[in-house]
């Protein structure tokens, strides 16, 4: 059954306030392959665009400020190397050299052998539109686009808020604290928020099954009946997750996803076909005041 109460829409209804000078988001406008690699240490999977030689992703940001570029390629069997990759800027270009050795702790998700990561940092405050980035190497070239302030969201002090429509809550046990998730079962996840917001959210999956195979699960995001984003994320289980009322019940490891909402009030929707999937929300607690 489908819960709603008043102290919901008493949030939703608190949320309508107005907020200012958040940055913006990244859009890459290429059709690229998307690549992903694993961290052993942590068991974390991270997705990269995989780029051929000569191939070119397209990207265009509204930032304030920078945009920092992570980078790796895929090794055959060198210890040490280089690469190079082309920026072209709206008014200028550069090219791009990095030095780098073999990943000890990270490889692509079928066993291939991945160099470590560089960075490489640039303003985009005074050329706005959009920017290319070209292999220029002979190695398949790793590419994460990532706004300047990505730590400072994830800095940025939240609140959790319960959706105004969900099916159930499911209580998790994470480090002797207790969290509550929501499932959509066969329904939507729906709320209402005022922007311009950051709603940040945590998502996982139930497993039937004690086998601690990988998973993968896509959810859609939809604000005011537009597809905001669209995410398909690979997990595995976590081995510190309890469900309360079921302790045989195991779950996957979290995903966060921030994301910002601009100016006016939206209507978001959450989509999955997965029944398993559950949720956390969060928003950024200067929105409430």
């Amino acid at each position: 059954m489908i819960m709603f109460s008043i102290k919901k829409v008493f949030l939703s209804i608190l949320l309508l306030v107005f907020i200012s000078g958040f940055a913006t988001e990244i859009k890459v406008l290429s059709k690229i392959e998307n690549y992903r690699v694993i961290n052993r240490k942590n068991n974390k999977i991270y997705h990269y665009y995989k780029l051929n030689p000569d191939e070119i992703l397209k990207f265009k940001t509204t930032h304030k400020d920078s945009v920092v570029i992570f980078s790796r390629i895929i090794l055959n069997n060198e210890k040490k190397t280089e690469y190079s990759y082309k920026i072209f800027k709206p008014n200028s270009e550069k090219n791009i050299i990095k030095k780098t050795t073999k990943s000890k702790q990270t490889k692509g998700l079928n066993g291939e052998i991945i160099s470590s990561y560089n960075k490489y940092k640039f303003k985009t405050k005074k050329e706005r539109g959009i920017y290319k980035i070209e292999n220029s190497s002979s190695y398949e070239l790793l590419i994460k686009i990532k706004d300047d302030d990505t730590k400072n969201l994830e800095k940025l002090e939240y609140v959790p808020f319960s959706p105004s429509f969900y099916s159930k809550e499911i209580i998790l046990k994470i480090a002797d604290k207790e969290y509550t998730y929501y499932s959509g079962n066969s329904q939507n996840i729906e709320f209402v928020l005022e922007g311009p917001i950051y709603l940040k959210f945590v998502s996982r999956l139930l497993y039937n099954s004690a086998n601690n195979e990988q998973r993968n699960y896509t959810f859609s995001v939809i604000d005011n009946e537009v597809l905001k984003t669209q995410k398909t994320i690979s997990t595995f289980q976590s081995p510190k997750t309890l469900v309360i009322s079921e302790s045989d019940q195991k779950v996957s490891k979290g995903d966060v996803q921030i994301i910002r909402l601009e100016t006016g009030t939206h209507r978001i929707k959450f989509k999955t076909d997965d029944n398993s999937l559950i949720y956390r929300f969060y928003i950024s607690k200067k929105s409430i005041g």
